[in-house]
């Protein structure tokens, strides 16, 4: 279990951790992901955490599991309308509104703007990269930023 922080839902660990092997990997759209059996012997979990954590993926759009012969969990990417549909939920169930949103979304445009100049330049800054209180979450962060441009 390489990332997988004990004290979180194992479900969600197991998750977080094959997402960062999905971007620390440079898996593509298409890419197959381990058997279940492998998955299973890697993570040292039982079968529900394993298909709950996959199903979490499948939710936010991130695999698809294909059935059949050579079937199993594949990388289908995120989506601009998998994150709105997530977003709206989370808004719905704070109670934010659209007023809230738009707020939000002033502040926080010319931060990305900046961030997008730099992955289109790809000088991003070190300190941009360390995460919060020095985390190192550099690595989730540098391949979201690529993959936004």
């Amino acid at each position: 279990m390489a990332g997988v922080k004990r004290g979180s839902k194992i479900a969600e660990a197991i998750a977080q951790d094959i997402l960062s092997q999905i971007c620390d990997g440079g898996l593509t759209v298409g890419s197959q992901l381990p058997s279940e059996t492998q998955m299973l012997a890697d993570y040292g979990v039982g079968r529900g955490s394993l298909r709950e954590a996959l199903r979490i993926l499948e939710v936010h759009g991130i695999i698809r599991i294909k059935s059949g012969p050579g079937g199993g969990p594949v990388v289908t990417g995120a989506t601009t309308r998998d994150f709105g549909r997530m977003a709206t939920l989370f808004f719905q169930a704070r109670g934010i509104t659209f007023r809230e949103v738009i707020d939000a979304r002033l502040v926080m445009e010319p931060v990305i703007a900046r961030l997008a100049s730099f992955a289109v330049s790809g000088n991003v800054p070190h300190l941009m990269l360390s995460g919060p209180h020095g985390t190192g979450k550099s690595a989730a962060i540098e391949c979201f930023a690529k993959k936004l441009y």
